[in-house]
């Protein structure tokens, strides 16, 4: 068989991984199994990973050397190139080098696409003996399909997602009613007059938050945040992709909001004799919370988005935030950004539905809006996101402000989109040096000017 229906790096890798880091089978088990390998003597190996796992033993170099001994498969096993044999050939297949942990998931699902791509293969030739024997068209079609519909399972397409309307209505049912006796299942932003307007945000759905350069997109998902695992009533654990800065810069800026010293201070070390103890208890608080998770992983692509979603799933977490959208790094050869950007989105929507939790993504406004076409209407709209990603969101929340000497008199967030419910806008204050947006005060409403007295 040519190359495209095999690759005995990606079956190495795979194994590596689990040599590597036993952890990872628990992953790979449920993506491949030992009849996906070509290469017999890696099926030998996942087989013994198998009876391995399934009898709760470690998986590690000692175990799996004992686990093919016992199955007469050791003195015969080699690696693919034939050049070391028995356990020297396991070893080098723990030490290779190159292997990434964190991307087992993708060499995993390569191995079994590869494997799909050998059932199809073998399911064609088949056709040709089925006609070679006389049988009908309508026959040998017949045949095809049955068996396109058991590779199709194998695959990886989820038939559980069929069911009857009876069964889907009981569910929503019970979704209600659960909803009804105050078991939120919905995450509030915490912002009032927000959550009025779209109600928070709910599993499987993907919101994006949107803005031009500067405006507090990141400081918007990072109140939402901070409100769903610190300050609501109800707290929920949060996981967060930092893909615009480090870690250490999103705490700092967590710091700052509940401290209320600037985050540029913090930064600089700038903290006054009098602000110590309010600076502790800000630590204090965000580090007791224990209700969010933090990724700064630079360059990370979709693949090892979606492992560590489930493992911050497994974890707990009701919510995760990716800031930014456009700077994960997947990319297809002589795709374009917008091809690429609407790919993303879609693919994040995906993992909300796997994961049955809301994701937000913070993305770009383009300049549209800021046009001379633009000057009588400054109201943003959907297609004024960046390089696309508007069809693929539940919901589109985004940022502007009414500023003066480039100071801010007025900020609203708009909701652009959204399925389940209105769009419309709404008033709030934006904390610049907290990194904070929250309702206005009584006082603070009163002193907007209504829309048809503004110059």
């Amino acid at each position: 068989m040519g190359n495209n229906t095999y690759s005995s790096e990606m079956e190495e890798s795979v194994i590596s991984c689990v040599l590597k880091n036993e952890n990872s089978f628990s992953v790979l088990k449920d993506i491949c199994d030992h009849t996906d390998f070509w290469f017999q003597p890696y099926s030998w190996i996942w087989k013994a990973f198998e009876k391995l796992y399934d009898k709760n033993s470690n998986i590690d170099i000692i175990t799996l050397q004992d686990e093919l001994q016992r199955s007469n498969y050791l003195d015969n096993f080699s690696i693919f190139s034939g050049k070391v044999t028995g356990l020297d050939g396991i070893k080098y297949l723990q030490e290779k080098e190159d292997v990434i942990i964190e991307n087992c998931e993708t060499y995993g699902l390569q191995v079994k696409d590869d494997s799909a791509k050998r059932k199809i293969q073998e399911l064609f030739n088949k056709g040709t003996d089925w006609i070679n024997r006389g049988n009908s068209s309508i026959n040998v079609l017949t045949n095809l399909e049955m068996e396109l519909g058991k590779i199709s399972t194998f695959a990886g397409i989820n038939a559980k997602s069929i069911v009857t309307i009876e069964d889907a209505v009981s569910i929503a049912e019970a979704e209600i009613e659960f909803a009804n006796k105050s078991n939120k299942r919905y995450i509030e932003s915490g912002i009032k007059s927000l959550d009025e307007k779209i109600g928070g945000f709910f599993p499987q759905q993907l919101t994006i938050v949107a803005g031009r350069t500067g405006q507090g997109k990141s400081s918007l998902v990072q109140t939402i945040a901070m409100n769903a695992s610190i300050f609501n009533k109800f707290t929920k654990k949060v996981g967060i992709f930092t893909l615009e800065m480090s870690n250490t810069e999103y705490v700092e800026r967590m710091i700052a909001t509940i401290s209320g010293i600037p985050a540029l201070r913090l930064k600089m070390g700038k903290i006054y004799e009098n602000e110590w103890d309010t600076y502790n208890s800000a630590v204090s608080r965000i580090k007791n919370s224990n209700r969010i998770v933090l990724d700064d992983t630079p360059g990370i692509v979709l693949p090892v988005i979606r492992n560590k979603l489930r493992k911050i799933k497994e974890w707990g977490a009701n919510l995760a935030i990716i800031d930014q959208l456009s700077l994960i790094s997947d990319r297809f050869p002589s795709e374009s950004e917008f091809s690429r950007i609407d790919r993303i989105a879609y693919q994040l929507k995906n993992f909300a539905r796997e994961f049955d939790m809301p994701i937000i993504a913070v993305h770009q406004m383009n300049r549209s809006i800021e046009s001379s076409q633009r000057a009588s209407d400054r109201e943003p709209r959907a297609s004024d996101l960046d390089q696309a990603g508007e069809k693929a969101a539940n919901l589109i929340l985004m940022i502007t402000h009414k500023t003066k000497d480039k100071i801010i008199l007025e900020t609203k967030i708009w909701i652009a989109k959204n399925r389940d419910g209105t769009t419309g806008c709404v008033d709030v204050k934006f904390e610049g040096a907290r990194n904070n947006f929250r309702d206005l005060t009584q006082e603070e409403k009163d002193a907007l000017v209504p829309d048809m007295m503004k110059d």
